[in-house]
């Protein structure tokens, strides 16, 4: 949820985006314009990856990279072609494949693969950064030749990250959000002043939150209810630190306040608390962060327009603050200045972008391994996965409470154990020659291969598939080739060991590219397809790869 909105919603681990709260323009995609203080299920049968809301609308993106959306529709804010809002979502036009989408107030941009940006609705102060100011309604490319690695819309403005730390920002700068020390609108894209470098930004009503890799949070634009948490009211046009001498994990922005989340599951809040939105039991404005009372753990963030919202581990949503229209999602319309469950039993994965679903890698082939970049976690702390005997991956601390798989760097790393992704039966893999175990139940009950290290590699048995007589081993003295007659079939990643080699096998890497690895000294590429045609036979060991019209054997 980028830009404030009064609907609120989350998304199941199954793709199903459930929502509530205010729905007079059709913002909850139920096919009514009814309010609704508990939550309801966005209708067509859809499964989203991530969604955001603006100013009574809503966006949301498949996995195949389609972004649809849903409520008002004045500007074109829903890309769809026109100015008539729904209440049902429909397809944002012309083909694109994005891997991230953020509403601003009564716009959006969507982030492609190749990290430019495209925007759609209204662009009265340049807010789509196309070097005009005609609304659109339908996607048009952000100038500058930029390349993005995070997007956030605001209020008639937008803010986005780069790779290098330096966030940039353009359209309305009546109160300096656009931290270029000027109040002058722009139309393009320009540089936030100060040679900072961020990891994460929020953009909400004209102020702008951004967090460093050391947990700092700097705040620009208006601050006139102590939402810069900088102990004042100021309205300033470049980066100040919010004080406190706090470490934040995560950072999200509302309606002229600010929350945060620290490693320890907390929530911290500032600025404006009409509502009690703050949730410190009070109506206080704050100009500094104050603690979120109820002693909760939560493991991620994300705020409304007067009302934030919390995740726990267990999938439960927590929120607080204004409830008029039933935002809060506890089956009132009674304000709440501290956290309250939203009702329904449900157990939610994602209050903003379902990580756990696929975790999208996107995979570069070569002997050696390339990156493996998953757009959310490029998003949050640039993590970068690198393949093969030279594995390294950096630890993100976010992730890790949300229980996403992190390996820890060099020859010697290790794989994490993972709730999420055993429960959704994907594979964790262990890196490098001396690798450990990495073991589970679910992935075991799935037939799913798991792979066990040291220098003479082995094979970990799995009960089920050994009285289903599928595992076939070949061995070498220092490494072993493993197949598996369903993993095969399926054409997943086979890796045959030289040296330093594993076995490794993983569907979502030969969906992405189909990667396949033959050892020997040297390695050989063998065919997907014809994996299945591997053949075995016991005594001496024997393995007879295929590769198209070639058999290779191994003794």
């Amino acid at each position: 949820m980028a830009a404030p909105n009064y609907t609120s919603g989350a998304l199941k681990s199954d793709g199903s985006l459930w929502t509530w709260g205010r729905n007079g323009s059709g913002q909850r995609g139920d096919g009514t314009r009814t309010d609704t203080s508990s939550p309801v299920l966005v209708i067509g049968s859809h499964n989203f990856k991530e969604f955001s809301g603006g100013h009574d609308f809503t966006v949301a993106r498949k996995a195949n990279g389609e972004v649809w959306s849903w409520g008002l529709n004045t500007h074109g804010e829903l890309g769809d072609g026109t100015t008539e809002s729904k209440s049902s979502p429909i397809l944002v036009i012309g083909g694109h494949s994005f891997v991230e989408v953020s509403g601003g107030y009564a716009h959006c941009l969507a982030r492609k693969a190749d990290g430019s940006v495209w925007t759609w609705g209204d662009n009265a102060f340049g807010q789509l950064a196309d070097n005009t100011i005609t609304d659109r309604s339908s996607p048009v490319l952000v100038v500058g030749g930029h390349s993005f690695i995070q997007v956030c819309g605001g209020y008639d403005y937008s803010t986005a990250l780069k790779a290098d730390g330096s966030v940039w920002t353009w359209g309305y700068n009546g109160v300096g959000q656009l931290a270029d020390n000027t109040i002058t609108d722009r139309s393009s894209p320009v540089l936030v002043v100060g040679g900072h470098s961020f990891v994460e930004i929020s953009g909400g009503t004209l102020t702008t939150l951004a967090r460093k890799a050391n947990g700092q949070v700097w705040a620009w634009g208006n601050g006139a209810y102590g939402q810069l948490g900088n102990n004042a009211n100021d309205i300033v046009s470049s980066p100040i630190l919010v004080v406190g001498d706090h470490s934040f994990t995560q950072i999200s922005s509302g309606y002229y306040f600010n929350t945060a989340r620290k490693v320890d599951g907390s929530i911290w809040a500032w600025g404006l608390n009409s509502y009690g939105q703050l949730g410190d039991n009070t109506v206080t404005h704050r100009s500094s962060p104050i603690l979120v009372v109820g002693s909760h753990v939560f493991v991620e963030l994300e705020t409304t327009q007067y009302a934030p919202f919390a995740r726990k581990e267990n999938g439960q949503v927590w929120g607080w603050g204004q409830n008029s229209e039933g935002g809060v999602g506890d089956g009132s319309l009674t304000t709440k200045s501290s956290p309250v469950l939203v009702i329904g039993n449900h157990s939610f994965a994602a209050l903003k972008t379902l990580y756990s679903a696929g975790v999208d890698l996107i995979v570069a082939d070569g002997t050696q391994g390339q990156a493996v970049n998953n757009e959310v976690l490029t998003q949050v702390h640039n993590i970068a996965v690198a393949g093969g005997v030279q594995t390294q991956a950096v630890g993100n601390a976010v992730l890790t409470q949300a229980h996403i798989l992190t390996l820890a760097d060099g020859l010697q790393g290790q794989a994490v154990g993972n709730v999420v992704i055993t429960q959704t039966h994907e594979l964790a893999v262990a890196g490098g020659v001396q690798a450990q175990d990495v073991g589970n139940v679910a992935l075991t009950q799935a037939h799913i291969l798991t792979v066990a290290s040291g220098l003479q590699s082995q094979a970990v048995d799995n009960l089920d598939i050994v009285l289903a007589i599928l595992l076939a081993v070949a061995s070498g003295v220092q490494g072993q080739a493993v197949n598996n007659v369903i993993l095969t079939q399926a054409h997943n990643l086979a890796v045959a060991g030289g040296v330093q080699a594993q076995a490794v096998d993983n569907a979502i890497l030969t969906q992405a590219h189909n990667l396949a690895v033959a050892g020997g000294s040297q390695g050989q590429l063998v065919d997907t397809i014809t994996i299945t045609m591997i053949a075995t036979t016991l005594g001496p060991i024997k393995i007879l790869l295929v590769s198209g019209n070639v058999i290779i054997p191994f003794y």
